[in-house]
C-alpha cells in the first residue's frame, strides 16, 4: 500500500529532523537559559575530567539575547572544552572559562595553561574556523592566543544587538 509507505518515510524524516534541530539548538537552552546551560555544561565537562582544575565565571544578564547569539556563547564554549580535553595535555591543566554581558557587548575568554595550539598542526577540524565564523558573522572579534607548549586563550566580543550577517 503505497499511502503507508509514504506515511512510514514521512514519519521516519519527522524523526530525523527531530533530532538534527535538538543537536542544532541543545535543549538545555530553551529549558535553563545561557546561564543554565552553560553551567551544566561545564559542570558534565569537570565531572568527566577530573585531572584538571576548572573555573567558571559568569557576568550579567544574557536573557535578552537572541537565539543565534545564545547557540554562538554555547557553541564557542562547548568547542573550547572539547579542544582543551583533547589537546591540552594529560593532567593538572588550569581552565578559565568567562562570561560576561553588559547593554553593549558580550565578551567570551576562555584559557588554559595545556600544550598550547600551533596553527600549522595537522588538525584540519572546522572547530576554531566556525567559531570565528560564527563571531565574525555578528560583527564581533575572534582573536587566539597560544604558543606550542605555553598554554591557550580564547577570546571574542560581540554586540548583543544587531543582524547577523
Amino acid at each position: 500500500n503505497s499511502a503507508a509507505a509514504i506515511d512510514s518515510v514521512h514519519r521516519r524524516m519527522t524523526t530525523i529532523v527531530r533530532s538534527m534541530l535538538q543537536r542544532l539548538r541543545p535543549p538545555e537552552l530553551t529549558a535553563l537559559g545561557i546561564h543554565g546551560a552553560i553551567s551544566e555544561l561545564f559542570n558534565d565537562w569537570v565531572i568527566r575530567h577530573p585531572q584538571h582544575h576548572a573555573k567558571l565565571s559568569i557576568e550579567g544578564n544574557f536573557n535578552e539575547l537572541d537565539e543565534t547569539r545564545q547557540l554562538t556563547i554555547y557553541r564557542i564554549v562547548q568547542e573550547c572544552l572539547t579542544n582543551i580535553s583533547r589537546h591540552a595535555g594529560a593532567e593538572n591543566v588550569e581552565v578559565k572559562v568567562s562570561l560576561s554581558c553588559n547593554n553593549d557587548l558580550i565578551d567570551i575568554s576562555v584559557n588554559d595553561n595545556g600544550n598550547g595550539y600551533h596553527p600549522n598542526s595537522s588538525n584540519k577540524g572546522y572547530g576554531l574556523t566556525g567559531m570565528r565564523e560564527r563571531v565574525e558573522a555578528l560583527s564581533g572579534s575572534f582573536h587566539i592566543t597560544s604558543a606550542h607548549g605555553d598554554g591557550f586563550t580564547l577570546s571574542a566580543t560581540f554586540p548583543t544587538q544587531g543582524n547577523a550577517e
